[in-house]
């Protein structure tokens, strides 16, 4: 996983501003990975 760029609105200064994320899994921590047709590759 990677950061990511978002555009976020500041409604104090009636603009959009970038601001970087971090990356995150979806889900609970202990609970497995489901596993489909495609494989991802995660970066840690």
């Amino acid at each position: 996983m990677r950061m990511h760029k978002v555009r976020r609105w500041y409604p104090s200064r009636q603009e959009h501003r970038v601001i970087w994320r971090g990356p995150y899994s979806k889900g609970p921590v202990d609970a497995p990975l489901m596993m489909g047709e495609k494989a991802y590759l995660v970066d840690s």
